[in-house]
């Protein structure tokens, strides 16, 4: 087995309808099978081999501050319904996580989402951490119009989606890469895939 990190893969070769290489670093690597799972550039890969699917990215912003006071921060995470911010504990840290902005895909850090961001942390937990030396961050989330993730098998043999997953990404990682290892090693999941698959876009999927 060989791991490739810091690649650029371009494109997925197709041949008489099934995978038969992956284009990295503008070499072509043979490959019987591949699994995409490239966020939200997946689309732009689909697109090219006439799968044209509903993903666009959805962009969130996360703070990440030090616990200075562990009495005072919270043991569990906490959703602030009102502004739609996650407070979640990491070790000694806490992650501020929310907010949903549809329309560029420009990944730029944007002032007043982040002081909402802090400034609900505050008002829920004033005293817990240094939120003046918050690190930030801003993602594009894939996300798809009807919630759910698409995984498994598209109309290309060999081609093996895991996409879409939007703000649950993390939540949802080791389920869905369970799924499509079953998938990809010609074994049953151990969940019902109904509804989780290319099918329900029947466009695409044909």
């Amino acid at each position: 087995m060989e791991f490739r990190f810091g690649t650029n893969v371009s494109a997925i070769d197709v041949q008489g309808g099934a995978v038969r290489g992956v284009l990295v670093d503008g070499v072509l690597l043979a490959a019987d099978g591949c699994v995409l799972a490239a966020g939200i550039d997946s689309g732009d890969v689909l697109r090219r081999l006439g799968i044209d699917l509903p993903l666009y990215p959805v962009k969130g912003y996360a703070a990440t501050v030090q616990i200075t006071n562990h009495d005072r921060a919270p043991e569990l995470s906490v959703m602030d319904e009102e502004y739609k911010v996650a407070i979640t504990r990491m070790g000694q840290r806490l992650r501020i996580a929310g907010t949903a902005e549809i329309g560029s895909r420009r990944l730029k850090l944007r002032a007043s989402a982040l002081r909402t961001l802090i400034r609900v942390a505050m008002d829920w937990f004033p005293s817990a951490a240094a939120y003046r030396q918050a690190q930030f961050w801003v993602g594009a989330r894939p996300m798809l119009p009807d919630g759910p993730p698409l995984l498994g098998p598209t109309r290309v043999r060999g081609l093996l989606l895991n996409i879409g997953h939007g703000s649950s990404g993390w939540a949802m990682a080791c389920g869905c890469a369970r799924v499509v290892a079953d998938l990809a090693a010609g074994r049953t999941p151990e969940i019902d895939l109904d509804g989780l698959t290319l099918a329900r876009y029947a466009t695409a999927a044909a």
